[in-house]
C-alpha cells in the first residue's frame, strides 16, 4: 500500500523521497540504454594458424584482446 504525501511517499511503512526516486529512476533508464550500446564479444581459444584470420582481419569496430601463453605455464 502506498500513500502519497506533499513530497514523501509512505509504502508499507517505509518513507522515500518523491525526487530521489525520480532521480533514481532517471539513472536506472540511463543504464540500461548504456548496456543497449555496449557490446561484448567472447573469449575463445585460437591456435597460431586462425590468428590472423580471427586478430589481424577483425573488423575495424571491435576491438580484440590477445594473451599469449604456452602450454604448461600456469595463466596467473
Amino acid at each position: 500500500m502506498e500513500v502519497a504525501v506533499g513530497t514523501m511517499v509512505i509504502v508499507v511503512g517505509m518513507r522515500i523521497n518523491v525526487t530521489k526516486m525520480i532521480q533514481w529512476k532517471k539513472r536506472l533508464a540511463e543504464m540500461k540504454e548504456t548496456t543497449k550500446i555496449l557490446r561484448f564479444g567472447s573469449m575463445v581459444l585460437i591456435l597460431g594458424s586462425d590468428f590472423i584470420r580471427e586478430v589481424s582481419q577483425a573488423p575495424s569496430d571491435v576491438w580484440v584482446v590477445v594473451t599469449l601463453y604456452k602450454e604448461g605455464y600456469a595463466l596467473v
